[in-house]
């Protein structure tokens, strides 16, 4: 506990560190202006601070800069002729970095009228304007100010309607009711694979403990909960489109941060002067033995620790477009000792020995070329790996210092991708979009498990690779400007098998008044199953080895969505979506229960076929009611109420595994400024969050097979009957306290997750007592860092 002080009073010496400011504090505003669908820079775009008389025209480049701004928060206000006006609001400007923006205008679709209203952008809607229902834009700086996301995209995006988290120690989300394993992850253009730290927390593929990167690496990304554009395949459940943010080109800045979660550097600039090229790199180290020691639930012989790194590297060219390089990686490790007294066996947590290994990367090199006014093509070549690595040894009373292998499991991924986008601007009222994607998949799993006699047999050893191929064309026509309708086509090929997908995906806006519109998205939407799925050897009648998954076809889901608007006042909108989705062509468990909607780490797959009976259901309605910032508070409310469900190959309906059946979250949060005579800025932000959501269903406990096991087994035959009465809920705080010197600024921030909860986890066997207990997560996890921008 002596460095948490330490860090503690070294942040605040800093904070209260006299440094004799005699005029008021301000920074540059500068950024590029470009078309939102074709990226041609608009030359003469004019740019305004709000509230004063200060303004600029972009260059030949689409470039303006607003020099000796006041720092705080800022409203910058954007018009062009021909192009439909923007106002900017509640920019956050400090003293330790330039403010660069990256701003896409949208061609106006009627002529212009002699008055001129400035449009607010909707920080609901996504950036994506193919996108209609189910998605909205998420931003670093509120990955930042949401408590309880502690910097991290995927915990802030448990915030929006129709997403519920696994539980408080994880940033695993599932998308109203659907495994989380059905989210497609994709950066800079390239699916991804799960760019969390040990993916597979809450014993769930698809997320883990934090993202591999830091927030402060992204630009403005979108996230889809349903009835997604057709540009995005192989997903059923939602959409992550995350994208890097450019390095600033004019000046060389630097981050440092250090807190009891670890150490983290951050870097950009430009390579020259006169040049437009930059750099930006992050590195993260972490280790958490110091808030290990808030956990209870975790073993004080456990160690964990990550480190990741993540780079963008801009390089224009005069005729040949703009060039970059981008890429994240990963490396996080868990290591786990029995203890050495049976008893102290309250878990099997406690009786056994663990090793979890995750690493997981990206990297790519992308291209951007605007032809002309009316066309623009991205294309990008692309790396990714994935590597899962989990060891497992049990103890026994009468050996308790010995340790007996049980799992060995190592399951790699990787792929070549390239991936090209052609943007087609018709006229201001129709654009259309067009792309493919190929995907080389190889995956290697090596799979041993003891066997009755405890020695380890090997369940299954193979490599395999195989083609995925996508092409889509989506379009967009503007009757007015209350009505429009976007339809698009995705088709996709897995090579593997011949099994071919065709999508068709429509969605109508209509605009009632300046209040209240109106959209519905409908679309089919489909997912291959993990690459070993297909590749499981199972025991013939004759003693051979046969693979009956070969043949399995993709998953396949229909999406409906209706979405209802209300701007209740320019900060103030409330939207309703209700939705449904019926899943089919879903491998389920030949003969058995077992779907892979429910789809966990360690699922009981090997030795037996699966076929594509198996269908789903998922129904709710959501509900949001969002303020956004301005004058220095917002919150927001969501409610879902929701009903998820799965047939099995016998025709049976059963609650799937993520049927909580609600979920609310309640969150906002105050900044104050102080303003010295000195011009010292000083900004304290309060924000806190509270989320309630039903239990998980459990399956009965088979109580002769958990004796024999000394370990929690569960009678599959039937699924998910079982569900605890009330509530579980998560709450969340955080401060920070921000202080603007001349040339830097330095930021204390206290961020406590599960701060007044505890969540029913299910239940577990205590050995010491041979009892099944219920086993609850009520450890409050904080996380104090101190960082400096200059």
């Amino acid at each position: 506990m002596n460095y948490l002080r330490h860090l503690l009073f070294a942040g605040v010496l800093l904070l209260l560190l006299p440094l004799g400011i005699q005029a008021q504090l301000t920074q540059t505003v500068r950024g590029q202006i470009v078309d939102m669908e074709t990226k041609v820079p608009l030359i003469g775009a004019t740019v305004m601070l709000a509230g004063s008389s200060t303004g600029v025209t972009t260059d030949a480049a689409g470039n303006f800069s607003l020099g000796s701004v006041p720092v705080g928060r800022i409203n910058l206000q954007l018009s062009y002729l021909g192009y439909e006006p923007l106002q900017l609001t509640e920019l956050q400007l400090t003293s330790g970095k330039e403010l660069v923006l990256a701003i896409e205008m949208k061609e106006s679709r009627q002529a212009l009228n002699e008055v001129v209203v400035i449009a607010h952008r909707r920080k609901d809607l996504p950036q994506n304007d193919m996108a209609s229902v189910s998605a909205r834009t998420f931003s670093v700086e509120e990955a930042r100010r949401y408590a309880g996301a502690v910097d991290d995209p995927a915990r802030m995006a448990a915030n929006f309607a129709g997403v519920t988290t696994g539980s408080a120690e994880t940033n695993v989300i599932i998308i109203r009711g659907n495994a989380p394993s059905g989210v497609l992850w994709r950066m800079e253009g390239v699916d991804i694979p799960v760019p969390s730290h040990f993916n597979g927390g809450d014993d769930v593929p698809g997320g883990g403990l934090f993202t591999m990167f830091s927030s402060s690496m992204l630009a403005n990304s979108d996230f889809y909960t349903g009835a997604f554009p057709a540009e995005y395949g192989n997903a059923v459940a939602g959409v992550f489109d995350m994208k890097f943010r450019n390095g600033n080109d004019r000046k060389h800045e630097f981050t440092a941060q250090l807190g009891i979660q670890g150490a983290e550097f951050a870097a950009e600039g430009p390579f020259k002067k006169d040049y437009d090229g930059s750099y930006l790199f992050n590195v993260r180290v972490s280790t958490l033995g110091i808030i290990k020691s808030f956990i209870s639930e975790m073993s004080s012989k456990q160690s964990i620790h990550y480190e990741d790194v993540a780079f963008k590297i801009i390089l224009p060219t005069r005729r040949m477009g703009t060039f970059s390089l981008w890429g994240i990686g990963g490396n996080s490790q868990s290591e786990r000792e029995a203890e050495d007294d049976p008893a102290e066996w309250t878990d099997v947590s406690l009786s056994s020995d663990m090793k979890i290994a995750y690493r997981a990367g990206a990297a790519g090199i992308s291209h951007k070329q605007s032809f002309n006014s009316s066309l623009y093509l991205s294309t990008t070549l692309a790396a990714t790996l994935s590597d899962a690595d989990f060891e497992f040894g049990r103890r026994r009373v009468e050996q308790p210092t010995t340790s007996i292998p049980d799992i060995d499991n190592l399951n790699r991924s990787y792929k070549l991708s390239l991936s090209s986008r052609l943007n087609h601007r018709h006229s201001s009222r129709w654009h259309s979009r067009y792309g493919i994607r190929w995907d080389q998949l190889f995956d290697k799993i090596d799979y041993r498990k003891s066997d009755d006699e405890r020695s380890m047999q090997t369940v299954a050893n193979k490599h395999s690779n195989t083609q995925l191929l996508q092409a889509y064309a989506q379009t967009k026509y503007a009757f007015n400007r209350s009505f429009s309708l976007t339809g698009g086509l995705n088709t996709t090929l897995f090579a593997l098998n011949g099994d071919f997908a065709i999508e068709p995906r429509l969605s109508v806006e209509w605009t009632l008044n300046s209040h209240h519109s109106l959209m519905l998205g409908t679309g089919l939407h489909s997912q291959i199953a993990p690459l070993y799925f297909y590749f499981m050897e199972v025991p013939a009648a004759n003693g051979g080895i046969t693979t009956p998954n070969t043949d399995l076809k993709m998953t396949r889901s229909l999406h409906n969505v209706l979405s209802y608007n209300w701007a209740i006042s320019p900060l103030l909108r409330l939207k309703v979506e209700p939705y449904f989705q019926y899943l089919y062509n879903v491998p389920v468990l030949q003969g058995g229960t077992f779907s892979t909607i429910n789809l966990t780490v360690q699922p009981p797959l090997f030795y037996q076929p699966f076929v594509n009976t198996g269908k789903g259901m998922n129904v709710g309605i959501d509900f949001t009611l969002e303020r956004f910032l301005q004058s220095g508070y917002y919150y927001m409310v969501t409610f879902s109420l929701f009903d998820s469900r799965y047939k099995d190959d016998k025709g049976d309906w059963h609650n799937t595994l993520f049927n909580t059946r609600y979920v609310a979250n309640i969150l906002g949060g105050k900044e104050f400024t102080f303003r010295r005579k000195n011009g010292l800025n000083r900004v304290l932000g309060l924000n806190a969050r509270i989320a309630l959501s039903g239990h998980r269903p459990t399956s009965p406990v088979d109580l002769k097979a958990t004796l024999e096991q000394q370990d929690i087994v569960y009678d599959e035959s039937t699924p998910f009957i079982h569900r605890r009465k009330g509530i579980s809920p998560v709450s969340d705080i955080s401060l920070t306290y921000r202080v603007n010197y001349r040339r830097c600024s330095g930021t204390v921030a206290i961020q406590v997750k599960n701060l007044i909860g505890k969540q029913y986890m299910g239940q577990s066997y205590n050995q010491a007592t041979q009892q099944i207990e219920d086993f609850y997560f009520n450890s409050m996890i904080p996380f104090i860092s101190y960082k400096m921008e200059f």
